[in-house]
């Protein structure tokens, strides 16, 4: 069986989500069997990879760099995944953002969310 490509991306936030990723405790080896993890903040790639199956983005857009960077992955990505309030909401980080949040998600096409902040383990399995 061919694995699913996964990155996860960390904007501006406070890593929360990811944290609730590897919170999975054993349900993170039966996930390792099927997926494979090909950026993120856990991984050494330093360019964001061509043809991924599921990115997760947790934490708000809150600068252009990090507009553009999104707008890169969501082209590579087949499905976008926004992960707890601040990719969803903008949150406490978009309080210093010049663009609205309502702005930004028409600019970066989202096919799904998660909330709220530090989504519940369980969740993310299912995912």
């Amino acid at each position: 069986m061919k694995k699913v490509k996964v990155a996860t991306v960390w904007l501006d936030g406070c890593s929360g989500c990811h944290m609730s990723l590897l919170d999975m405790d054993a349900a993170i080896i039966s996930l390792a069997r099927k997926i494979d993890i090909v950026y993120g903040p856990l991984v050494d790639a330093q360019e964001f990879p061509e043809d991924v199956d599921v990115t997760l983005v947790e934490g708000a857009v809150s600068s252009q760099d990090d507009l553009a960077k999104l707008q890169k992955i969501r082209q590579r990505s087949k499905l976008l995944v926004s992960l707890g309030d601040c990719a969803v909401t903008g949150n406490v980080p978009a309080m210093r953002n010049s663009i609205p949040v309502s702005e930004l998600l028409q600019r970066v096409y989202v096919d799904g969310s998660f909330r709220p902040c530090s989504s519940r383990p369980a969740r993310c399995e299912n995912l």
